[in-house]
C-alpha cells in the first residue's frame, strides 16, 4: 500500500534584485539580511509545529538555496539542490527592470 505524499512549495526569502527592483529571471541574486531573517521565521515556527518533512529539494540560485539551508539545517532535514528547480521561464529578462518584463492586459 502507498503511502500519501504530502508537496509544500516554499518561495525564497528577500533578495537582492527584490531590493534593486529588478526582475530576478536567472539572475543569482542572494537572499537580503531580510531575507535571511524570513527563513529563520519560518524555520522558528516548523521547529515549533513540525511539518513532518523527510525531505527536501530546491534550486542552485542563491536565494532559493539559502532560504532552504536555513530552513532545512533548523528541521535537520536533508537538502538536494538541483539545477531542474532553477527558474526558466523568465531566465532573459534578468535584471531587467521589473515593470518591463509583463505586458498589459488589453
Amino acid at each position: 500500500m502507498r503511502g500519501e505524499l504530502h508537496l509544500t512549495i516554499l518561495r525564497h526569502g528577500r533578495s537582492r534584485a527584490d531590493d534593486e527592483g529588478v526582475h530576478e529571471g536567472a539572475y543569482d541574486s542572494p537572499l537580503t539580511p531580510a531575507g535571511e531573517a524570513q527563513a529563520a521565521a519560518l524555520a522558528a515556527y516548523w521547529q515549533a509545529h513540525p511539518p513532518g518533512f523527510d525531505r527536501a529539494y530546491t534550486s542552485t540560485l542563491q536565494r532559493a538555496h539559502g532560504t532552504a539551508r536555513i530552513v532545512t539545517d533548523a528541521l535537520g532535514v536533508p537538502l538536494t539542490p538541483t539545477d531542474l528547480l532553477r527558474e526558466k521561464v523568465a531566465a532573459d529578462s534578468g535584471t531587467a527592470p521589473r515593470l518591463s518584463c509583463w505586458s498589459p492586459v488589453t
